[in-house]
Formats: structure tokens, sequence, C-alpha cells
């Protein structure tokens, strides 16, 4: 009688199983004479070419998680340095609701930047607030309380202040803040109409330190309806005197006259709020841009020279003037009676031959990260173009009544009358764009560092208005966030998210 194993002599018994060393027979790696036939593949080649495919998919499933983690750490490294450019939101979900109502010193404080900004008291005293992040800050006097400038929700003079930072840079650089104080003044109320003037009778120049708020010289001028602070301690006063525009050049310090430019003007002015336009000084570049009642635009050396005139098309159907707050030039931007736009960047020394021409009206983003260098943003009714300062190349793309900006991450975002369009900030590439959506207008455009935030307000009354996440990079919805009852818009304001409640009053929103 023979055994079951006897009878099956290809399987070994249980406890004569050994450990064995897999090792590819010879003939199955040589490679096979042309033409000769080929057979099956044999078990040992199957089995090597499943180890293959099975390390090949270990591999593989390894690099993908790797790929995610570094996808993920580069995407959350991205979002911190996002975090320290001002006007990024703290971290935003998909629930709003009402913190509380804000008084003005919560919004200056909530604005955490640093910066100044006057104050008229109901009393009718006029103060300069300075706030920087971290520290209580100081508010100066400049005027005591006047009951001629009392108990008006507005008052409109020529009271300005300006500081003595470079340029686009932080104010928080500042030494001094110097201010424009003129002691008269309109006084409107809440329906916009105005309710009382008082005359100006006298105008001075206040210089203030920036680190504790104290006068470090006051000398008076001999009328004043704007001001200009230039480098080397450098201030221009613009103002009426008699039937002439006059910008002086001031020593800041001292008071001293340096130079005088005047120039005829046919228009009296009595001062921003009284009687007349004023005399506009403001710095533009390198050179101070003079402007007198009829509006016709000086630009001035810091000598007092004039380096430039006939800025305005006298043919030009409409135009109009300012600062660019990302490059500091001089913008002229004028209309046709063609219907088209265009807009003159003006070289910072005044020089023609350093303008920069393009078509359309500035749109300036709500937030620039500085992720696109050297290009301005100008909008028609139907396109945003993007124009490079230095060479003067642009890309065009429609968008439908262009509104809101945003630039973040390389990306120019913009919101139009029918949706947010996305695109490559060098090249000009669509990259994506959202849909239309009925009863909802977009409105400003936020970003808390990962998302595109987009305020949606009602335009119709069946609408649900809503704060929309998007992603940056594929214009997909993350999240819809319905406002809270009663709040009708919402907007950014430093790190954070406020509104407008029923009363039109502000809230602070998270």
């Amino acid at each position: 009688m023979t055994s079951g194993t006897d009878r099956f002599p290809g399987m070994a018994r249980r406890q004569d199983l050994q450990d064995v060393e897999l090792v590819e027979a010879e003939d199955d790696l040589a490679e096979a004479p042309p033409g000769a036939p080929t057979g099956p593949p044999t078990a040992r080649s199957a089995r090597r070419r499943w180890l293959v495919a099975g390390a090949l998919l270990t591999v593989a499933v390894v690099a993908v998680a790797v790929n995610q983690r570094a996808s993920t750490a580069s995407e959350d490294a991205a979002v911190a340095r996002l975090a320290k450019v001002p006007g990024v939101l703290a971290p935003v979900d998909d629930s709003l609701q009402v913190v509380r109502r804000l008084t003005q010193d919560d919004l200056a404080e909530l604005a955490e930047t640093s910066g100044g900004v006057l104050r008229r008291a109901a009393d009718g005293s006029l103060s300069y607030r300075w706030s920087a992040p971290g520290s209580a800050g100081w508010t100066t006097q400049l005027l005591p309380p006047d009951p001629g400038l009392a108990d008006g929700v507005l008052v409109r003079s020529a009271s300005a202040c300006e500081t003595d930072e470079i340029p686009m840079a932080d104010p928080a650089s500042a030494f001094r803040a110097v201010c424009l104080v003129a002691d008269g003044g309109t006084v409107y109320g809440e329906d916009g109409a105005a309710i009382a003037t008082v005359p100006t009778t006298a105008v001075s120049v206040v210089v203030l330190s920036v680190a504790d708020g104290s006068v470090e010289t006051r000398w008076p001028v001999p009328s004043g309806d704007s001001l200009a602070l230039m480098p080397g301690g450098l201030v221009v006063v613009g103002g009426q005197v008699g039937t002439s525009a006059v910008a002086t050049g001031y020593d800041m310090l001292t008071g001293a006259e340096r130079w005088r430019y005047e120039q005829d003007s046919p228009v009296v002015s009595g001062g921003p709020g009284t009687a007349g336009p004023g005399v506009s000084v403001y710095r533009a570049g390198d050179v101070v841009a003079f402007v007198p009642p009829d509006r016709t635009h000086v630009l001035l050396s810091t000598d007092g020279a004039p380096v430039r005139s006939g800025l305005i098309d006298p043919d030009a159907s409409s135009w109009g003037a300012g600062k660019d707050p990302r490059t500091g030039r001089l913008v002229i931007t004028e209309g046709s009676t063609r219907g088209s736009t265009r807009s003159t960047y003006v070289a910072p020394d005044g020089d023609p031959a350093g303008d920069l021409v393009t078509d359309g009206r500035p749109l300036y983003a709500a937030l620039d990260d500085g992720s696109v260098p050297d290009r301005v943003l100008t909008a028609d009714d139907d396109a945003v173009h993007g124009t490079r300062l230095t060479t003067g190349t642009s890309w065009s793309v429609h968008v439908d009544t262009p509104g809101s900006a945003l630039v973040l991450r390389g990306r120019v975002l913009v919101s139009g009358a029918h949706g947010i369009t996305a695109v490559d900030g060098a090249s000009g590439r669509v990259l994506w764009r959202t849909v239309d959506e009925p009863g909802l207008r977009p409105g400003v455009l936020m970003t808390d560092g990962r998302h595109v935030l987009v305020a949606f307000e009602r335009a119709g009354p069946d609408a649900v208005a809503a704060l929309v996440a998007l992603d940056p990079a594929t214009g997909a919805e993350v999240f819809r966030a319905p406002y809270p009852a009663g709040v009708e818009q919402v907007a950014p304001l430093g790190r954070h998210l406020t509104g407008t409640d029923a009363d039109g009053e502000p809230v602070l929103l998270e």
C-alpha cells in the first residue's frame, strides 16, 4: 500500500517545507534565437513579472504620496507667506455671524495698519490720530472746539496731513506727520446738504513727531488749500493769493520760504468745501503736480521750476487725473467723442519720453501681493488690459463691465457683470471663468490666502447674498456662506470681515 504522499510525489510534507531563494533560470533570461518558436511563459517567468509589476505599483503609490505631501507643504508655505501681506484675511469658513457693531475706534484698530487720520469731534475740534499695530497710538489736537463746526455729519475743509515715509513704503517707517490746518470749513447734514459755512481766517503748517505725537514746530502760511510733502524737507502749499494761484515751497522745520510759483487764475478760491475748487498740489513721482482752479496741470521741479504743462488734450470729451497708488505716478485719463478711453502714466521726472500710454481707465486692485510686478491694470467697458511699465507691451481680456480686482499668486482676478475671470498676469491667458449667477451681483474680491472670496450681493428679490470661496487655481466653488440676517454688504478691513447692517452701521463678522 502506498501512502497519500507517495501517490502525489509533487507535494512535500508540511513538516518538510523550507524557505527557498527564488533564482531566475538562465533560459528564462536568455534571448530566444531569431525565428525560434515562442512558448508559453514558465511559472517562474510569470512570477517574476508579477513581482516587478507589484514593485512598480508600490513605487508609484509612494511617489504620489510624496508628491501630495510636497504639494501640501508648498501650498501651506505659500498661504503662510500671503498671511503677512496687508489686507489678506484671517482664515474664513462656511459660516458667517455678526459679532458686534463697530465704533470708529474699533474700525481704526481692526485696520491693523500704521497711519494717521484727521478726526473732527462733535464739538468742532480737530485732532490727528495715529495708530500702529501693537501700540496704543496717540492723538494730538490741532484745533480747539468751534461751535460753528459742531453738530454736523461731515465737515469739509482744507485741513490735511501727510507722512514722510518713502513713497509706497509702510507708513510705520515715517518720522514725521506734516499737517495743513485751516480753521474754516463747511458743515453738512444727514441729507448731504450744506448747513453752515465758517470762513477760513488762519492757516498753518504743523509738524508732528510720529513717535509720540509731539508738536515739533508750527508756522503760519498766508493761504492754503492743499499740501505736498517732498524729499529734502520740502513742504509745498497750494493756495489762492488775490487773483493768482500759487504754489510755495517751504522748509519743513523753519517755515522759511524756498521758492514760489504763480499763475494767473480767473477763479478766486475759497478753499475746499467753501467758495471754489481750490488750488491743488500733490507729489507725482519726483515732481510736484500743480492744479489751479481752472484744472490745468503744471509739473514743477523741487526747485519750483516748471517742468511740463499741457498735460490735458484740449479735444478730450472728458478727463480725470490722480496719483497711482502702486507706482506713485500721475495718471491722466481722457475720453474721446468716439467713446474710447486712454490713460497716460506720466514719467516720474515729467519727461514725456518716459510716459506710458495705454487703453482704458486705471483698474486698482483691492489687494496686490506683488506677484505681477511692472504691470499696470486698466479697463474699458468690456475689457481689462495689463501693460508693462518698462516696455509698454500689453495683453487684453474680455470682461463685461469690470469691477473689483485682485492680484494674487501671479494671477489677476477681476469681477464682471456676469462672474469672475482669472488671468495669468504675465501672459494674459484666461485661466478660468465662473458662470453667471442669476439674481446675484459679484462685489468686492478678497482672499484669506487659500481661497478667492467673492462677496455676492443681491440683485434680485429671491436671491440669497453670500460670501463664496473659490479655488484660486481652478475657480471651483469650495463653499458658500450666506450673509447673516440683516447684513446687506460685506467688505474686508485689515485681516477681518466686516458688514453693514440694516441701519447702515458697520458690524464685525466671523
